[in-house]
């Protein structure tokens, strides 16, 4: 269950009602902290040692932002900063090819919300043009030729 705590009260409601729900997991809970971010937010790839696109997904409807829950896929011009961000998220983690949710908080700054270890890519190519596979492929064999 996704859901959105607007307060303390509902999310102890929340968290009773998983109680009594036949879930095998029902007792482990992941909490986050809400970032009130626009009405969106950006999917950025790092592939190889290069950041080289990435999408913002805005649905000004629901706070969440996944493109399979209505968000709509738009353009993003990665900038120095995001492209860092990025590089820094995949050293630190590791993997060569992952997709890095970042949400735009007004007084933080950007916040890493996630990372995908085998994103889904589809409305990226469709917004931007950019053949994520092929250079995915061309990184790979970079890669293996070191």
């Amino acid at each position: 269950m996704i859901a959105k705590a607007q307060d303390e009260d509902s999310l102890r409601s929340f968290m009773e009602y998983q109680e009594f729900t036949s879930m095998y997991y029902r007792s482990i809970y992941y909490i986050q902290e809400f970032v009130k971010k626009p009405d969106r937010d950006i999917r950025i790839f790092a592939i190889g040692d290069d950041a080289p696109v990435g999408i913002y997904r805005v649905n000004p409807k629901n706070w969440r932002t996944n493109t399979a829950l209505g968000a709509k896929a738009e353009p993003l011009a990665i900038d120095a900063e995001l492209r860092e961000l990025a590089l820094k998220v995949k050293d630190k983690i590791g993997g060569f090819f992952l997709g890095i949710d970042v949400f735009e908080d007004k007084e933080k700054g950007y916040v890493i919300d996630e990372v995908n270890g085998v994103p889904e890519f589809k409305n990226t190519v469709r917004v931007t043009g950019f053949n994520v596979s092929k250079y995915l492929i061309t990184k790979l064999m970079e890669w293996y030729k070191k």
